[in-house]
């Protein structure tokens, strides 16, 4: 079955390497479900950066979450108080909004004492104070080449069973900011 997707390892990857090339040493992953496929991917960037720069893994530093933002303030409070990351990389924006409020309550400044960056659709990043580092899924493109494979079956094409890849793009705004 033909599907259009986005290089999730590919970006996540890009994304811990800026921190590591950057002379970072602590980069903090969080995510919710490693098992799923997007999570694993993502994971399996971040593991891949490590072993590119020569860095070792942490694997304190990889912060299991979850859907409740209760439950993954705590995990993270948890994880910047005994470990002490230089840099946090959220799989999902929803644990970026956690990771900000945790980091207002401790007094903790980004980018100054912690850098941040997410994946993230929000239009508002740029908003947040102070401003979101984001990979930015192509969303409308996602949906135009997806549309293209439908209407192109609906004609009677015959759909190849090749996957489409995307590029993210990662957007570095103040919070991932040397």
């Amino acid at each position: 079955m033909p599907k259009v997707v986005t290089d999730d390892f590919d970006s996540s990857f890009k994304a811990t390497e800026y921190f590591l090339k950057n002379g970072l040493n602590k980069v903090a992953f969080l995510v919710i479900d490693k098992s799923v496929s997007i999570g694993n991917a993502r994971l399996q960037g971040y593991l891949e950066a490590h072993k590119k720069c020569r860095k070792k893994v942490d694997k304190k530093l990889i912060i299991d979450c979850s859907n409740d933002f209760d439950e993954t303030y705590e995990a993270i409070k948890h994880a910047i108080t005994l470990y002490q990351p230089e840099a946090l990389f959220a799989s999902v924006e929803r644990l970026a909004t956690a990771a900000y409020r945790v980091c207002k309550d401790l007094n903790i400044s980004i980018p100054e004492d912690i850098k941040v960056i997410s994946y993230s659709n929000l239009n508002i990043a740029d908003l947040l104070n102070p401003s979101l580092s984001t990979i930015t899924q192509p969303a409308e493109a996602l949906g135009k080449e997806a549309a293209k494979l439908i209407f192109g079956i609906l004609n009677g094409l015959q759909p190849s069973n090749k996957e489409q890849i995307l590029r993210a793009e990662i957007i570095h705004r103040i919070s991932s900011k040397f």
